[in-house]
């Protein structure tokens, strides 16, 4: 099995709460020219977004990380399902069902604002890969899991609070406009 001493050696260090030095398409820029055609291939189904993704289709690696994160979503289907009074069946995806995913869901779902929800998913996210990481120093694994994490640092580094303010804020004006009109059309309902 191929190891990338050299590539994995110059890479800069990486902490959930630092902002990467490196972008997640440099990163893989120069993975194309490090590695073969096949371990590249494998590399790149390494994704943080697996709605487009089949386990089957998946490097036997990425299987463990492909079931976390779908029983991540499924759990935040189940939940929000639940306080909506939907049914969650129609959206969750076949899975192994709870898998103590349970408790990040829970106390993502009870952050005061989406930010810190997301903050908590992100969190959990990342202590995942570190779980998968033991043991893979300089191989495939390692440059899938380095890709991933450049991922999540740069999903956590789009997210932006005062835009999000600004949205919630045009949003909200719009729901109290749609209510101020119904009720001076006399549709409102009391």
């Amino acid at each position: 099995m191929a190891q990338y001493y050299y590539t994995i050696a110059t890479l800069p260090f990486f902490s959930y709460d630092a902002v990467s030095a490196i972008r997640s398409e440099d990163f893989l820029a120069r993975c194309a020219e490090d590695m073969s055609d096949s371990a590249y291939c494998s590399l790149c189904y390494a994704k943080l977004d697996i709605s487009d993704q089949k386990e089957d289709e998946l490097p036997a690696f990425l299987i463990s990380w492909y079931r976390f994160e779908r029983e991540l979503r499924n759990e935040l289907v189940r939940s929000r399902a639940a306080g909506l009074g939907m049914d969650a069946a129609v959206y969750v995806r076949p899975g192994e069902g709870p898998t103590g995913i349970e408790d990040i869901v829970r106390d993502a779902l009870g952050q005061p604002t989406p930010l810190q929800a997301e903050d908590v998913l992100n969190k959990a996210r990342w202590r995942k890969l570190e779980e998968m990481e033991v043991g893979h120093y300089f191989d495939l694994q390692r440059m899938m899991i380095i890709y991933l994490k450049l991922q999540l640092l740069e999903r956590k580094g789009a997210f932006r609070p005062e835009l999000g303010t600004e949205r919630f804020e045009e949003i909200y004006a719009d729901v109290r406009e749609a209510v101020a009109s119904a009720s001076s059309t006399g549709n409102g309902e009391s």
